[in-house]
């Protein structure tokens, strides 16, 4: 966790992903905690919309509730209103409840329901708008939380400590002891003996080896690294079964979609518990990135359907089930375009999927719109869990096609990458400078997903003239930003011998690479998400041809000089003003100091 989001820094934002979230909450919550210090901290976090929006499911007929991540102290919840969608009274079955409002504006309405024999009676209403912070638990009474709003949704992030599945309601038009009734929160907590479910996850599973599910994930990690593959890990998969507190800690069911339960996350290999309720599957999707897939059924039966898909029809051209006997092992030309589920309108449906290299992300198509099904985060605070360390974002990094970050976890992981190289180096006896892996690079800075609001920061008040911004220097390294005015070229230019790497965070550039004789050899349009890599002796020149336009710039090693050029072809000068080809520049930040700079003047 970075130090912008310790209790030293809370007068700061904090840009974090749900992941950081979910285990900055199991690190507080799981001991003695203050309420305020918590509602605090939720009111300066800030996460990214592309994020969370992956979690909202709209309904006309009721709000939902999506959960997000676990762990046996709390539950992460996202709640979606469309307008003027409202909760009953309920009270919170003894757990403290805290709100962040991500969109739009909710109305929270509290009662006293200490008199039997009257209605709830209410004491107070007050709007809660986007980014607020709200805390609720019994001694407070009880509440409605409705959608302000009659024309635009609302969407909330709820973390309930500790979980619960059952909850009082009450009808606000009788005496409360005549219209109190107890309600099923489902998704609200564990589920493998959720009543909602109305029967028992099955605890008979044939167990040989492996005795909890925690042992298991770190066998499977002990055997990628002596690079046993995932070909031969059939039976290994054979063997796992849960113990019933892991089963109650890692099951969780949701009524109107299927949940994919991350259990761990390696550089080698994905581990997702898939909990399935009646008749839910997955939507019609291509492959699993690649990865060698195998199946373990725990519970219930699963079908999958194979489709051939021809002038945008899908057409089932194969059927197979799969049952709790024998793991299934598929190479990845097996699944094609598939779809999977539990075929049975009675019984559920759980099971357990391996796949390596790493699998996170469902991607499907919905009306022509590229969609993802987002994972469930496990927060156990077992050693090597997937959450809460370097090496969790490096494989987040590499396994992930959007990772939702920071600036500072982004510098830190740039920074682990480069010190390992150089250890590399040094048992060798080396005294080269470090090389990086263009295409790991690449790969970083193609996977991330900057928060706008962070990044923004470093945006100059005027748009009229240019900026550029260190977000991070060392020997090895330098990141900076530059914020482009419309029109605004650089002149032709090397990098000194240092590779870059450019990626579009906003608007769109055109890059325009030269021979030796500056004849013009390349031409470049760069959109948004786009990345550009350039080694150290290329002449080129970017500009941008439309409104502000935005982009972050790593340069190894750190950019310390640039030779410009003429059309004639004369080498102008020599310069220490690297960022001089783009305007001005900002002070210099070190990656453990890292913080926006602005100047009016660039």
């Amino acid at each position: 966790v970075s130090t912008q989001s310790t209790g030293n820094h809370l007068e700061a934002q904090c840009f974090l992903n749900l992941q950081t979230l979910l285990e900055i909450l199991r690190v507080e919550l799981n001991k003695p905690y203050d309420i305020s210090y918590i509602t605090n901290l939720l009111s300066k976090v800030q996460l990214n919309p592309k994020e969370w929006e992956q979690y909202t499911r709209f309904e006309t007929t009721k709000y939902t509730r999506n959960l997000v991540g676990y762990d046996e102290s709390f539950t992460l919840l996202l709640l979606c209103w469309s307008p003027k969608q409202a909760s009953p009274i309920h009270d919170h079955a003894g757990s403290s409840c805290w709100v962040k409002i991500l969109a739009g504006e909710l109305r929270e309405i509290k009662y006293d329901v200490s008199d039997p024999s009257s209605p709830p009676k209410e004491i107070s209403s007050a709007v809660a708008k986007t980014d607020a912070v709200t805390y609720m638990d019994d001694t407070l009474g009880t509440h409605i939380i409705e959608n302000a709003s009659a024309t635009e949704g609302g969407v909330s992030l709820h973390i309930y400590c500790p979980p619960y599945t059952q909850c009082h309601v009450f009808d606000k038009s009788v005496g409360v002891a005549e219209g109190k009734r107890k309600a099923l929160m489902t998704c609200a907590s564990s589920g493998a003996s959720s009543p909602f479910l109305q029967q028992n996850i099955s605890l008979k599973t044939r167990c040989k080896h492996f005795a909890s599910l925690n042992y298991f994930v770190n066998y499977l990690r002990n055997q990628f690294k002596q690079g046993i593959e995932i070909d031969s890990m059939t039976n290994l998969m054979d063997y796992v079964c849960f113990q019933p507190r892991e089963w109650d800690k890692n099951i969780h069911f949701d009524q109107d979609r299927y949940t994919r339960n991350l259990i761990a996350l390696d550089d080698n290999f994905s581990l997702i518990l898939i909990c399935w309720h009646n008749g839910q599957k997955t939507p019609i999707h291509t492959g699993h990135n690649n990865s060698k897939t195998i199946v373990k059924v725990i519970q219930g039966e699963l079908t999958e359907t194979i489709y051939q898909h021809h002038f945008g029809e899908f057409t089932p051209i194969e059927t197979r089930s799969f049952k709790p006997i024998s793991p299934a092992f598929f190479q990845p030309a097996e699944f094609g375009t598939h779809c999977i589920g539990n075929s049975s309108n009675t019984e559920i449906a759980v099971s357990l999927h391996l796949y390596s290299p790493p699998y996170t992300e469902c991607e499907f198509q919905l009306d022509g719109v590229q969609k993802k099904l987002p994972v469930v985060y496990y927060s156990d605070g077992v050693e090597n869990s997937h959450t809460g360390d370097l090496k969790s974002l490096e494989n987040q990094f590499m396994a992930q096609k959007k990772v939702y970050s920071d600036f500072h976890s982004l510098v830190d992981v740039l920074v682990n990458y480069f010190k390992l190289l150089k250890e590399e180096l040094e048992k060798k006896g080396s005294t080269e400078s470090v090389k990086p892996d263009p295409s790991k690079i690449y790969r970083i800075l193609k996977n991330v997903e900057l928060n706008p609001k962070e990044w923004k920061n470093y945006i100059s008040p005027n748009p009229e003239k240019g900026t550029s911004s260190h977000v991070a220097h060392n020997s090895h390294f330098s990141l900076f930003i530059v914020i482009w005015k419309p029109n605004e070229t650089t002149t032709i230019h090397d990098h000194g011998g240092s590779q870059s790497w450019l990626k579009v965070l906003e608007g769109e550039l055109e890059e325009i690479g030269y021979d030796s004789d500056l004849s013009i050899s390349s031409m470049n349009t760069l959109v948004s998400g786009a990345v550009s890599h350039t080694n150290g002796l290329r002449v080129h020149k970017i500009g941008n041809r439309g409104p502000l336009s935005v982009s972050l710039h790593l340069h190894c090693p750190a950019y310390s000089k640039y030779h410009s050029y003429t059309k004639s072809g004369r080498r102008d000068s020599i310069s220490d003003d690297v960022l001089g080809i783009f305007g001005e520049t900002s002070s210099v930040d070190s990656p453990s100091t890292l913080s926006p700079r602005r100047d009016n003047n660039h």
